[in-house]
């Protein structure tokens, strides 16, 4: 196909719209559809021509889509609107039953105070009743008690062999009272003011005789006392007499110093210092207890102790140089006052 033929195709087309009626509407459109696929038909056998039609189509489309567009913001706003109003209903009720909560809340601490409350008077209320009772019971058992009394103290209406033996012996009475007077017979026939003269100096006498019991059991309580004050104080005494008269001795070589020969150290020192302590039974050592790297010589005399401490450092036994001290237990006797 020639450019020729789409030119002569046009205008055939041309004039055949001339020649049809304008007033049919109906016909001019579809005449125009016609064209419009014999213009497509054309358009592709010749692409130079078919770009013209395009560009006279695009202006067709255009006006459609802003109303597209204008739609769909319209819907987006719409949509986002109820959400807006989804939340705020979501929040409401949400607040809503926040509120609930809180009234419910605030009823039950009113209704469990108010319990409290109603218990706490309940709780006091019984409380002055029972007082109230105690009181009462304290009350009546004074009275019975007073009643009792006053009933006692009352003169009793016995038979007339009774009158007739309290008038016989007028101190009936006393002596059912007084079982020690029951006892006593010399009492029988006695004058009543007499008799209780006599009553009187007894009990006297039974006072006078418990308050020496009661001097005799305090002085003997003060003397047990100062006996066992005396006994601790002499035993503190002979404790520390025993500190005063007793060396401690150190630095001695274990298993080769014997008891015998530390003795024999001490005794020949003290005899050359003390001539008199060579007589039999007054000899200066009493005792000497060896316990390993160390011993205790006890002396018969405090002042032979005090002697014996110038060996300090002085006497070598076996090798090693004697340590002689004071025990832990030594008390000074310048300081001491003895009761």
């Amino acid at each position: 196909m020639t450019d020729a033929e789409p030119a002569a195709v046009k205008a055939e087309t041309k004039e055949d719209v001339k020649e049809e009626p304008q007033d049919a509407a109906a016909a001019g459109a579809s005449h125009q559809d016609k064209t419009d696929v014999k213009a497509e038909e054309t358009a592709g056998d010749a692409p130079k021509a078919s770009e013209p039609a395009a560009a006279v189509e695009k202006p067709s489309e255009s006006p459609a889509e802003p109303k597209k567009e204008e739609k769909r913001e319209v819907e987006r706003s719409r949509d986002r609107s109820r959400e807006r109003e989804r939340s705020r209903d979501r929040s409401r009720s949400r607040d809503r039953r926040r509120d609930r909560d809180a009234d419910r809340d605030f009823r039950q601490r009113s209704r469990s105070r108010s319990r409290e409350r109603r218990r706490s008077r309940s709780r006091s209320r019984d409380r002055r009743r029972r007082s109230r009772s105690r009181s009462r019971s304290r009350d009546r058992d004074g009275h019975r008690a007073r009643r009792s009394r006053f009933e006692d103290s009352k003169p009793s209406s016995g038979p007339a062999s009774g009158s007739a033996a309290s008038a016989a012996d007028p101190l009936a009475a006393l002596r059912a009272a007084n079982p020690a007077l029951a006892a006593n017979p010399a009492l029988a026939g006695m004058d009543p003011a007499a008799a209780a003269l006599v009553v009187r100096q007894q009990m006297m006498l039974q006072q006078q005789m418990l308050l020496q019991q009661q001097a005799a059991l305090q002085a003997q309580q003060i003397m047990q006392k100062a006996v066992k004050t005396q006994t601790g104080n002499a035993r503190l005494q002979e404790k520390q007499l025993k500190a005063q008269r007793e060396l401690f001795v150190g630095n001695l070589a274990p298993g080769v110093v014997t008891e015998q020969s530390l003795y024999q150290v001490f005794h020949s020192a003290l005899v050359a210092a003390f001539p008199q302590a060579a007589q039999p039974g007054q000899e200066p050592v009493m005792r000497v207890t060896i316990n390993g790297r160390f011993a205790f010589v006890e002396f018969r005399l405090p002042e032979y102790a005090t002697a014996a401490m110038q060996l300090n450092g002085q006497i070598a036994l076996m090798g090693n140089t004697l340590k002689i001290a004071r025990p832990s237990s030594y008390v000074d006797p310048v300081g001491l006052v003895w009761v």
